[in-house]
């Protein structure tokens, strides 16, 4: 979408995932009361790498597509630059194919 409204479009849709992001971490707040949540914008890794030095984070948690190397290649590969620069472990979980596939 491009033009005036386009600004409106990218904001409406911000808005709806950082609602829905609240909402899922607020339940898993009610079991784990110990966790926390925040919503950034920017460069993934950049900001989950700067998010974990500023808290001091013990473990990082994250799903991986597993590209192959020409996707890798073309679209670089967050969990990648977040487990070179990361201060802490980082724990890759695969994505599930068969659920990736049920979601197309």
């Amino acid at each position: 979408m491009r033009g005036p409204h386009a600004c409106d479009a990218v904001s409406n849709e911000r808005m709806y995932f950082k609602k829905r992001l609240k909402s899922i971490a607020e339940d898993v707040k009610k079991r784990h009361p110990d966790c926390g949540f925040e919503f950034r914008g920017g460069v993934p890794c950049e900001e989950i790498v700067t998010t974990a030095k500023e808290r001091d984070i013990d473990l990082i948690v994250i799903s991986t597509h597993h590209y192959n190397w020409l996707t890798r290649l073309a679209y670089g590969c967050d969990a990648e630059q977040i487990l070179r620069h990361a201060p802490c472990p980082i724990l890759l979980l695969q994505a599930n194919k068969d659920e990736l596939s049920d979601e197309n």
